[in-house]
């Protein structure tokens, strides 16, 4: 095998043939696929995008989606709209949550625009209360009715 290289000598530059030593040119054109594949590494992820609305075709803005199973989330805009990016091959389920609604979880399989529409929730949410950090139920809470006078 023979390699050229570029010698820079006194102002003047030399082209010059080398041999190359079989295994090190085995281990340079290694190092050059390697970094040629790189960029393709990100290839396998889809962009999914669509859209959120309740049962009469208004959007949720603020829904949850979360690609099941990990930390891989987004929120939708105004208008309803998310993006999320997902490994196809790896049978990924996108979950659509929002207060006071359903949750709803579709297969991502092949597709890349999911529209979802989220139907309202059975459960009352009247008598909860959402505190900093943790729900509690309005008949386990302890009040005290002051009305003015409080110490």
């Amino acid at each position: 095998m023979w390699h050229f290289s570029f010698i820079h000598c006194v102002g003047k530059k030399i082209w010059t043939i080398c041999p190359l030593p079989e295994f090190i040119f085995r281990i340079l054109i290694a190092f050059v696929v390697l970094i040629v594949h790189i960029p393709f590494a990100n290839c396998q992820q889809v962009t999914v995008t669509g859209r959120v609305t309740e049962v009469g075709g208004e959007s949720v803005p603020g829904a949850n989606v979360v690609v099941k199973g990990t930390a891989n989330g987004t929120v939708t805009d105004l208008e309803g709209r998310f993006t999320i990016v997902v490994e196809p091959g790896t049978g990924a389920v996108l979950v659509f949550s929002f207060v006071g609604y359903d949750e709803q979880e579709i297969v991502v399989r092949q597709q890349t625009n999911i529209d979802v529409q989220l139907s309202s929730s059975t459960i009352s949410l009247e008598g909860i209360v959402v505190t900093g950090y943790s729900t509690l139920m309005k008949k386990d809470i302890a009040s005290s009715n002051c009305r003015g006078r409080c110490c």
